[in-house]
């Protein structure tokens, strides 16, 4: 009788031992979770494609803009200046009108098959990347993002 009481102690004794480890082990794991501060700061340096700090208010075309800027435009472009897998907008309503950013957003193929100087110096710069059509862009998403990016870079 007493042997079996010795080893109920023992098996309890051992659970109770594993259940603090655990514990001990789950506590050490959060603790070394970052926080929600440190996860953005992180998102920053983390290789992710820069978009610029929108300003407090974006006007209803520029807040579009933005949508469709993120959803069409930011894996190969930043809304700054900086380079990803082509140029940073920030400021190409100042080097190129609206209609021409139409007509190279939607076919760029044909932009530069039509001989546009600017289209094609930009081709041989970014070591002939072919950047994607996008045919369903229509003029005021292109006025959109214009007017995000615009906004997005005082």
């Amino acid at each position: 009788m007493e042997n079996k009481i010795f080893k109920t102690l023992r098996v309890v004794n051992t659970l109770l031992i594993v259940v603090v480890v655990c514990f001990i082990f789950t506590l050490l794991a959060f603790a070394m979770m970052p926080s929600q501060a440190e996860t953005a700061a992180a998102g920053a340096t983390s290789g992710a494609v820069p978009v610029a700090a929108a300003p407090a208010a974006l006007s209803a075309e520029a807040t579009k803009g933005k949508e469709i800027f993120t959803n069409n435009c930011a894996a190969c472009h930043a809304s700054t200046d900086e380079v990803v897998v082509g140029p940073g907008l920030k400021g190409i309503e100042s080097r190129r009108d609206a209609a021409w950013v139409e007509k190279w957003v939607q076919n760029p193929q044909k932009v530069l098959a039509g001989g546009d100087k600017y289209a094609n110096d930009l081709f041989k710069k970014f070591n002939g990347t072919q950047m994607t059509a996008f045919p369903n862009l229509g003029t005021e998403d292109i006025k959109n993002i214009l007017a995000f990016l615009k906004e997005s870079n005082p």
